[in-house]
């Protein structure tokens, strides 16, 4: 089942998903106004062979969607290798909270696929939304520390600090001649907490 939230904050459709599983796991990720976010179905992957469904829980008034994983907790290399394939290979995943000499993860808990459709601009590039796919999952660190990982595709560090990412969305709409619309991942600022991030809309880029 696929939970499709928008955070325009007037629509909602929310999952009835039960689990029997022992530990939950938390992600939050705030989105530009306009945008929704959906659960790719079968995209779980923690290298043990299960696949249960992923509940986007709720949205908050500052576009902060709540994605509740009740599962088991157990680090798996498979899990890590398999995100980092999924996205490309290490130069399209990171963490904001990784060691800058830190690349990749060795272990994950597990990771999950999501679509991103950010609400378009229509003035500035004529796209009246972009849609990407992205896989976070959760690391496995020592002393209860548990940071998260995003990759996608596109995903590049160019010009940026080890604990920021750009996420290039290319543009389908050729009446224009901005070519891609430029989004940068962070870590939603203030939070100082390892399962919280943040996609901003950062510019444009012209062909």
């Amino acid at each position: 089942m696929n939970g499709i939230y928008s955070n325009t904050y007037d629509e909602e459709i929310m999952p009835v998903i039960t689990s029997n599983a022992n530990d939950e796991n938390e992600f939050l990720l705030n989105l530009p106004q306009g945008s929704t976010l959906e659960y790719i179905s079968g995209s779980f992957y923690d290298g043990s062979g299960d696949s249960p469904d992923v509940p986007i829980s709720a949205q908050d008034g500052s576009g902060t969607f709540t994605i509740v994983v009740d599962v088991d907790r157990s680090g798996s290399s498979d899990a890590a290798n398999s995100f980092v394939d999924t996205c490309g290979g290490e130069d399209h995943v990171f963490s904001p909270f990784a060691d800058k000499n830190t690349p990749r993860p060795d272990k994950l808990n597990f990771y999950f696929g999501l679509t991103v459709t950010f609400g378009g601009d229509v003035a500035k590039t004529g796209v009246v939304t972009s849609k990407i796919n992205i896989y976070v999952g959760e690391g496995k660190q020592g002393g209860g520390h548990n940071n998260w990982w995003m990759g996608y595709t596109n995903l590049n560090q160019d010009g940026l600090s080890y604990n920021q990412a750009n996420l290039p969305v290319p543009n389908s709409v050729t009446c224009t001649n901005v070519s891609e619309t430029l989004y940068l991942a962070e870590q939603l600022a203030g939070s100082g907490d390892v399962n919280q991030y943040k996609i901003r809309l950062n510019g444009y880029r012209t062909s």
